[in-house]
């Protein structure tokens, strides 16, 4: 299901939305968002790996819960050529079962 973004804020507004209400309602509290940063049609996210862990987020959802948030940054950022998960100021994204290497786009 991708989140739907009703005000047009890029995509750190996305990334707000979404981690503030599918995380944070599903696992109580939103994830650490390092940064967000939008340029030329490349998007990058960075997280606190720390702060997902402490999530305990159950192995087989990771993947849907994080391939959500990038269909849903691409449906609500205009322009969105390339969406970046990278965790710990731009490291490989790396929870459970996923392993999203940081020089590679979604």
């Amino acid at each position: 299901m991708v989140a739907q973004i009703p005000e047009d804020g890029g995509a750190e507004a996305v990334v707000t939305q979404y981690n503030e209400l599918i995380i944070g309602g599903l696992y109580g509290e939103p994830a650490t968002v390092n940064n967000v940063s939008e340029k030329n049609g490349i998007i990058k996210v960075d997280f606190d790996s720390e702060s997902l862990q402490n999530l305990n987020i159950e192995e087989g959802y990771e993947g849907q819960l994080f391939y959500n948030l990038a269909r849903s940054i691409w449906a609500n950022t205009e322009n969105a050529e390339a969406v970046y998960l990278t965790m710990d100021n731009g490291k490989d994204f790396q929870l459970g079962h996923l392993w999203f290497e940081a020089t590679r786009p979604f």
